[in-house]
């Protein structure tokens, strides 16, 4: 599989991973009150996946992002309620980063199916890149930053990913 297989890969199941989360919140059934019954306290889950921020653009600054990257930031757009786009001066519209913070529950699924991964160390519980994106899992979390522009960071994708990354996991 090449490079740029590879990546739209990536991209169509992470995209998938988002439509299948909202889908999912979207069913719910809403609940009936009896008036003659007082509510019960709800009871809550021994092991739960800790709550996403309310703002997906809270992880990361445009500051640290523009720092990360070598290139300013004009644009910061959330993308639902897990992912934040990033987009430099120079393009507005394509070619961005963006910060997906989500459960960590695809996060060794995706690992064995994706090629051409090089392990990343000291992030997390476990890190690994497949250009254009690292993966890290910390706890119940995983974090994705895609560096969509080799050109930032004088070509160092990964390296402007960890970056960003380590400002992430310190926000979660």
């Amino acid at each position: 599989m090449t490079e740029r297989s590879t990546r739209w890969l990536a991209i169509l199941l992470l995209v998938a991973g988002c439509k299948t989360n909202g889908d999912s919140q979207s069913r719910e059934q809403p609940t009936t009150q009896t008036p003659t019954a007082p509510a019960a306290q709800p009871t809550p889950p021994s092991a739960s996946p800790a709550p996403a921020a309310a703002d997906p653009c809270s992880y990361v600054t445009r500051e640290q992002v523009s720092a990360a990257i070598g290139v300013p930031i004009s644009l910061v757009r959330p993308d639902g309620a897990t992912k934040c786009s990033y987009f430099p001066e120079t393009s507005a519209t394509s070619n961005g980063l963006y910060v997906e913070v989500s459960d960590s529950g695809a996060y060794h699924s995706m690992k064995q199916m994706m090629h051409g991964t090089a392990p990343v160390t000291g992030l997390g519980d476990d890190a690994f890149w497949a250009a254009p994106m690292l993966r890290v899992k910390a706890g119940p979390r995983m974090v994705v930053v895609a560096v969509m522009d080799t050109r930032w960071n004088h070509g160092d994708s990964q390296g402007a990913a960890v970056a960003v990354a380590r400002h992430v996991l310190s926000n979660l």
